[in-house]
Order: structure tokens, then C-alpha cells, then sequence
């Protein structure tokens, strides 16, 4: 029997451990607990919004390169300011600035010199046409520029003939 008594007694003392170990919260545990979750919550809000809110790390990353962008076009801009205020400058001061625009605009020829232009047109075979002429008008120019009525030049108003 004692052998029983001792069956039945661990199989009591098994119980009640399994009772014991049940999880069984104390009110300061169960505060503290919420409160790490609490302050969790908090921290995991927070660095979301240092990441990925409005003003956050994103944004400021991407005003970064917005203003580096705008500071090349300004230095760009200022070397363009620069050499108007030079030019200007130099408008203001003498006749030789002067002379170089006429030169350049509007091509200004001093007696004794040769003038010579240069054609930047691009060279076309006489096979191809040009991009965007009609292959008739390419191929025939000076059809209806010779009134044949009146023998003039229609864009002078001088006749062929006579040299007037």
C-alpha cells in the first residue's frame, strides 16, 4: 500500500505543480509590461516618421539634390551674367566693342578688306534631296520665277532683256 500512497501522492504533488506553474500575472508585472509595449509603439512611430514623413530623412535627401541641382544652373547663369555685364562694359567704354558687334551682326566690311563667308550648309549629292523639299521643287528651282508674259523677274521687277 505504501507503494500506492505514493502513486497517488506524486500524482497529487504533479497537480498541484501544473496549478502552480499556470501563468498568473501580479497587477505591477501586467503595468510594466504595458508600458514597454507602450514605449515600443512609441519608438517604432517615431522612427517612421524620422524616416518616411513629411519632413523626415527622405525629404531632406531629396531637397539636398534639388538644391545642388539649382545651384549649378545658378553658377551657370551667373557666368552668362558675367559676360553681358562685360560686354556691356566694354559697349560703354570704346568704339572697338562696337565695331566687333557690327563686325559679327550685321557684316560690317572696312574698305581694303576682302570679305569672304563661309557656308555652313550641310552638302547634299545631287541624287539626294534634302530633308523636308518636295522632290519637284528640288528638281525644278526657277520654274515660275521668269514671268513669261512680261519677261521680268518676279522678285526683282527687272526685265531679262533690257537690264532695267
Amino acid at each position: 500500500m505504501t507503494t500506492q500512497k505514493t502513486d497517488d501522492t506524486l500524482s497529487s504533488e504533479h497537480q498541484t505543480r501544473i496549478q502552480k506553474v499556470g501563468v498568473s500575472f501580479s497587477p505591477t508585472f501586467l503595468g510594466y509590461l504595458l508600458l514597454i509595449i507602450f514605449g515600443a509603439v512609441v519608438l517604432a512611430g517615431l522612427q517612421h516618421q524620422y524616416w518616411y514623413g513629411e519632413f523626415g530623412y527622405h525629404a531632406l535627401s531629396e531637397l539636398n539634390d534639388e538644391l545642388a541641382k539649382q545651384q549649378k544652373i545658378n553658377a551657370a547663369q551667373q557666368a552668362v551674367n558675367d559676360t553681358l555685364r562685360a560686354d556691356v562694359r566694354d559697349l560703354k567704354s570704346g568704339l572697338g566693342a562696337i565695331e566687333e558687334h557690327a563686325r559679327l551682326d550685321l557684316g560690317l566690311i572696312k574698305s581694303g578688306e576682302t570679305f569672304v563667308e563661309l557656308s555652313v550648309a550641310p552638302m547634299v549629292s545631287d541624287r539626294e534631296v534634302p530633308y523636308g523639299v518636295d522632290g519637284a521643287s528640288a528638281t525644278e528651282p526657277v520654274d515660275g520665277l521668269i514671268d513669261d508674259d512680261m519677261g521680268e523677274n518676279a522678285f526683282t521687277g527687272v526685265s531679262g532683256d533690257t537690264g532695267e
